[in-house]
């Protein structure tokens, strides 16, 4: 595939409100509250499949809300790769795809903050929108891009925000501006992928490289991700001090961008595990062939029936499969009898 030499995004960020722009504004968390939690930088290892704004169709000047859903999904897949037991919180959540990496609605995030076809959105009404009411995956509120905008930008339904205010009891999301230069992009890198703003560039050779390079657009309408940032980088034996790693809505979805392209509004994310789901495990007894669900930690047992009207409820969502299959540990009478018993689930709900 032959590589543009200009790209001209059509835009997609609108100015944010005059009375917050340029500002960090007062919730956000203070500085020693951004640790490092990747001191590599590098957060295409993380990456879920990127995704398009435009088709042959339209152009859904969502790409404030694409480019942030694509960071929030790092951070999830990170999160799942340090700490595994998140799997099953997240899967019930319906926060991943089926191959198991995190795919967030752009959709819910576009509509509910306000998005206007056409146009497009400020950093502002994303970002506070995804704040105050949270974010769902793309199989909750799917999207195509065959969708036309009254299809794609349809009112979100009473359901479909309670469950990105149930997202944000588990997942707090918080962000902060980072300061426009290479050094502290470098910085932002080791605690979030960055969202940032650009305008046109063009692809052409910079110290022997092709690189995307500033081709004096003076408009920024178009927000993309940074993912990574490599430091002197020997092409055919010329030195580039930087090169920007980026994700796009726009393809080529992998960009490089040279150090030097003037990048603003830059921005990193921070997502916060408030709680987990309760932790699971099926117990009997040497003397009975009855099988129990344990909540671990609590003391509570649910005896496990056959009968097809015992409802499974959110107990049973970290399960699959059948029961019947999974490990069975068999305890002593006496610290079954240490346990209650407070109801009942049904066999036929792991199946469900």
């Amino acid at each position: 595939m032959s590589m543009p030499k200009e790209f001209k995004p059509l835009g997609g960020v609108l100015p944010d409100p005059e009375h917050n722009a340029g500002k960090n504004w007062p919730f956000l968390g203070a500085e020693d509250d951004w640790d490092i939690i990747e001191p590599s930088g590098d957060w295409g290892k993380y990456a879920s499949p990127p995704e398009a704004q435009d088709s042959w169709r339209n152009n859904r000047f969502d790409c404030v809300s694409i480019s942030l859903a694509g960071g929030i999904e790092k951070h999830l897949n990170k999160m799942m790769a340090e700490d595994p037991s998140l799997r099953p919180l997240f899967d019930s959540l319906n926060l991943l795809n089926k191959e198991g990496f995190a795919d967030i609605s752009e959709r819910f995030i576009a509509t509910g903050s306000g998005t206007i076809p056409g146009r497009g959105n400020s950093q502002y009404a994303v970002y506070e929108f995804v704040r105050k009411n949270g974010f769902v995956g793309e199989k909750s509120w799917p999207s195509t891009l065959e969708m036309t905008d009254g299809e794609f930008y349809s009112k979100l339904t009473p359901e479909i925000r309670a469950l990105g205010k149930k997202v944000l009891e588990y997942i707090g999301f918080n962000y902060k501006d980072v300061e426009d230069d290479p050094d502290h992009r470098r910085e932002g890198l080791k605690r979030s992928s960055e969202c940032a703003v650009v305008g046109g560039a063009y692809l052409g050779n910079e110290q022997g490289a092709l690189l995307y390079r500033n081709n004096g657009t003076p408009s920024y309408n178009h927000q993309l991700q940074i993912y990574r940032q490599d430091r002197n980088v020997d092409i055919l034996g010329e030195i580039i001090p930087v090169i920007d790693k980026v994700e796009d809505s726009y393809d080529p979805f992998l960009k490089d961008y040279a150090g030097t392209y003037p990048f603003k509004y830059v921005k990193i994310i921070k997502l916060t595990l408030k709680k987990k789901l309760p932790m699971f495990k099926l117990v009997k007894t040497a003397d009975s062939p009855a099988v129990y669900l344990l909540v671990v930690g609590s003391g509570n047992l649910y005896a496990i029936s056959d009968s097809e009207e015992v409802k499974g409820g959110d107990v049973l969502k970290t399960f699959s499969g059948d029961y019947k299959n999974a490990g069975i540990s068999t305890i002593s009478q006496e610290e079954f009898n240490g346990y209650k018993v407070v109801g009942e689930v049904s066999a036929k709900k792991f199946n469900s």
